[in-house]
């Protein structure tokens, strides 16, 4: 079988960090989000994960083949742990369904985190009690931002919590948030105290030691939870 050599019908569109912040945004990401998840699963368009791991190098590929749309394709997450510790890069190809052209190579940094805190806010707003929430955050970077930001698409928070082991951190994390949010944010000395009495409990911190970053006793009874 011969196989078509013919030059694609346009350039192929390169999109770096910096272009998907300008383009992409936490209420479209819920929208994309709210209408996929529903949508049945084809394991032959959509198969599980590949891994390939050489114990200093891995990759993990994700493709899929959707049923609407005019693009296919595939994100890629790679990862080495290179003398500074491991670092990852995110990488989303795609493709014309009609002509196979690729159509565009999309760094996926942001978009993955776009991706994650849209699906945390898509089920809390399922779960989540229907009244202004306080809402008691424990971790205060990348995820613990977009997923606050995220959490305010979908629900009515009234007050925020957080904590952060870096005091500097949270702190930071209570003049953003108090500030954009326009409701009282406070950092506070402890995950307990951020969690205990929070309608809605956002953890977004990395266990240390493989100890768990809140505690059951502390989740009020019908509190939702979103950990990452």
């Amino acid at each position: 079988m011969s196989s078509d050599t013919r030059p694609p019908a346009s350039p192929t569109l390169f999109l770096t960090d910096d272009d998907v912040a300008a383009l992409a945004d936490l209420p479209s990401a819920i929208r994309a989000v709210r209408a996929a998840y529903p949508a049945p699963v084809d394991e032959r368009r959509n198969p599980g994960r590949i891994f390939a791991d050489s114990g200093r190098e891995w990759q993990r590929t994700m493709p899929s083949v959707p049923s609407s749309g005019r693009l296919f394709g595939a994100k890629s997450i790679n990862g080495s742990f290179a003398d500074a510790g491991l670092r990852v890069s995110y990488l989303i190809s795609l493709f014309d369904k009609r002509t196979a052209d690729l159509v565009a190579l999309i760094d996926g940094n942001r978009v993955t985190g776009l991706r994650t805190a849209a699906t945390s806010a898509v089920g809390a707003a399922a779960i989540a009690p229907e009244r202004p929430l306080a809402l008691g955050v424990v971790g205060s970077g990348f995820e613990a931002q977009s997923h606050t930001l995220a959490l305010a698409e979908v629900v009515d928070i009234a007050e925020v919590r957080v904590f952060s082991p870096t005091p500097r951190n949270r702190a930071a994390f209570a003049d953003r948030f108090t500030e954009e949010l326009g409701v009282p944010v406070r950092a506070v000395e402890s995950a307990e105290a951020a969690v205990r009495d929070a309608d809605l409990v956002l953890c977004a911190a990395r266990s240390r030691d493989e100890t768990p970053t809140i505690d059951a006793d502390w989740v009020a009874d019908d509190a939702a939870v979103v950990s990452i």
